[in-house]
């Protein structure tokens, strides 16, 4: 029999099957959200063979830090980001949008324009094109981390595009075709 005060012996597995758990959701939530996990991006158009890269791989390298605390100094070594190449839809004319958080907006042409909402990379797709592309968009977060962009693209080529970082940043582009 046990006396009072005294544990067993048992490891108590669920709490360490619980603990293993959250850990593992923790660590794939944060490659995830670095960008470690590559994603397929559904919002791409479909059935347009072959694309174009637009732009190289772009490297943002994060200098050497330096920090001392608790009278110990420790250098941090500099860390290399690479983003991948933007996919543009070789023929015909396209709205993109890039934000990692929610946006809302419309674009269109010379009268019939579209509302959206949405997060993440959209190619939104404009046909029989004539006259004048707008596109407004704007952040529905207070961040000012990461820049909204918007571009208006023809044929594979940008025409035009602009970006901001602003909380609740908005964008507007128009582009003549």
């Amino acid at each position: 029999m046990r006396e009072r005060g005294h544990k067993s012996g048992k490891i108590p597995w669920l709490l360490v099957s619980t603990v293993a758990g959250i850990v593992i959701v923790v660590v794939m939530a944060l490659l995830y959200f670095s960008g470690s996990i590559p994603v397929p991006d559904e919002s791409a158009p479909s059935g347009l063979i072959p694309a174009k890269t637009v732009s190289t791989t772009l490297r943002q390298i994060t200098p050497a830090v330096t920090v001392i605390s608790s009278g110990t100094t420790r250098t941090q070594t500099p860390v290399v980001t690479e983003s991948t190449p933007i996919i543009v839809p070789p023929a015909g004319v396209y709205v993109r949008v890039d934000y990692i958080g929610s946006f809302n907006g419309t674009y269109g042409t010379n009268g019939m324009q579209q509302t959206v909402r949405q997060s993440g990379t959209r190619w939104y797709p404009l046909s029989n094109v004539s006259g004048t592309v707008f596109a407004t968009f704007q952040k529905e977060d207070g961040t000012t981390k990461n820049a909204l962009t918007v571009g208006i693209y023809k044929d594979g080529k940008l025409l035009r595009s602009d970006k901001s970082s602003e909380a609740f940043g908005k964008v507007e582009i128009s582009a003549d075709l």
